[in-house]
């Protein structure tokens, strides 16, 4: 692994056995079906990946297939953890990469490259042949949500979130069945399992400590789930009173319920003691993204299974019914206006977005692509089934995507201090909305930070 702020250039060799699917593009393909972007057959094409989680899994299939398509071109591969400080000079230098993975801690503010002109606008790539279907457009391959992530400014798009994560509350299948309990569609009921778990020695929840934002993904559909989406756009957007709405207050009062009857695990774990814990069956219910099947793997027993599942339904009021889950895309690709090579990267791009390497991605990382056609593998985990059955149930009208923690941080790090007191019973939901209000009308006063918003 490359270490922080160093990047390691790798010069791509194609592999034997690879498919070659992508020679020519979808078979009978030809003209701009095939290369609808005018590809230089012998430009160099460079690529940064963000050394994370998936490292270069999202890339290593594509290129090789890249090679095929094109033999005379040279393409490198470099990783770093460091995304802004290793590229930063180079794109105000104007000598960017063709296409890197705007990602981790130390990633640029999107916002920011788009306003100063600084990325390309995919729109052609999306309006393209997709590589399995010429008669199918690329944007019409994708899961619900996923140009939303790289939408900041006007209709264009400009990055493709690569990766897709549902963000929910995680339980063990394994000991749900132990004990003939089946997830709790209403918040009486799960109060209801919570208690009884408590009886027999189990804490209804956990999570992690260390990252209490970690309970927002929970909390902030279930706010939408009450309200309906335009309370979670309010909040997106830092509009005035937005946390004052009836929706939060009655989410805040729900979850309250867990620190008053004292259902969450004690002693305040941390995100790895948390996992092992419920893994353990020692808490029912921990707030999490899919990332859990990867975090989870050196401690879960064999044959673990477990699930993801939305926001409980509060009661009829509630503007969207049960099943409504949060999806998120991460793993934002982007390529540079000045990129040497544009073509290149959005053909790149066209690959990886082809069912056949999304599927890869996913066989090999355990975590779902945004390529909503491509098929899962067949011995898939139970939570990447579980994910994607819960987003293909969902469709359009139940998800839910909350910007708040990608937006803006700092008032998501304020929003898991208070909802970690809450459902600790250490404050009160009056004092949580206060103060939450107070962070947000702070944040949309401050011109320092770069403002975006809903519609």
């Amino acid at each position: 692994m490359a270490g922080a702020g160093t990047v390691a250039w790798l010069l791509h060799r194609g592999s034997a056995g690879a498919d070659d699917s992508a020679k020519g593009g979808p078979a009978g393909t030809s003209g701009r079906e095939a290369d609808p972007f005018g590809v230089d057959p012998g430009a160099s094409l460079e690529v940064v990946a963000f050394d994370g989680a998936y490292g270069t899994l999202a890339l290593d299939y594509s290129r090789v297939q890249y090679r095929k398509r094109f033999p005379g071109a040279r393409v490198t591969l470099g990783r770093t953890q460091r995304t802004r400080t290793t590229l930063g000079p180079r794109l105000s230098g104007g000598h960017p990469p063709d296409l890197f993975d705007n990602a981790g801690a130390d990633r640029f503010d999107t916002l920011t490259l788009v306003r100063n002109g600084q990325l390309r606008d995919l729109t052609a790539l999306l309006d393209a042949p997709s590589l399995d279907d010429p008669h199918t457009a690329v944007r019409d391959t994708l899961r619900p949500g996923t140009l939303d992530a790289g939408r900041f400014r006007g209709d264009g798009v400009h990055g493709i979130a690569y990766a897709y994560d549902v963000l929910g509350i995680w339980h063990s299948d394994t000991l749900f069945q132990e004990h003939g309990w089946a997830y709790p569609e209403t918040w009486d009921a799960m109060l209801t399992l919570c208690r009884e778990a408590k009886r027999q020695g189990l804490a209804g929840w956990t999570y992690a400590a260390d990252y209490p934002v970690y309970l927002a993904y929970a909390v902030l559909p279930f706010i939408g789930k009450i309200g309906g989406t335009a309370v979670l756009d309010a909040i997106d957007n830092l509009e005035s009173g937005a946390w004052r709405h009836p929706a939060v207050k009655h989410a805040f009062d729900a979850y309250s319920a867990l620190g008053r009857d004292k259902l969450v695990l004690p002693g305040r774990p941390g995100f790895r003691q948390a996992q092992r814990a419920w893994v353990e069956g020692k808490a029912l219910f921990i707030p999490e993204g899919s990332w859990l099947e990867s975090e989870t793997r050196p401690v879960r027993p064999t044959g673990f299974q477990f699930s993801v599942a939305g926001p409980s339904s509060l009661d009829r009021s509630d503007r969207l019914p049960f099943g409504t889950v949060w999806g998120s895309p991460s793993e934002l690709f982007v390529v540079p206006k000045r990129a040497p090579n544009a073509a290149g990267a959005q053909e790149l791009l066209r690959i990886m977005l082809g069912a056949q390497a999304a599927g890869r991605f996913t066989a090999q990382t355990s975590a779902l692509s945004c390529v909503a056609t491509a098929k899962l593998p067949d011995d898939a985990p139970s939570s990447v089934v579980s994910a994607d059955r819960a987003l293909r149930r969902a469709g359009t009208r139940l998800l839910v995507n909350p910007r708040l923690t990608d937006w803006y941080p700092g008032l998501a790090k304020e929003l898991g201090a208070v909802l970690n007191e809450l459902v600790t019973g250490e404050t009160g939901v009056a004092d949580a909305v206060l103060r939450v209000q107070r962070a947000a009308d702070a944040l949309a006063r401050d011109s320092s930070v770069p403002k975006r918003r809903h519609g």
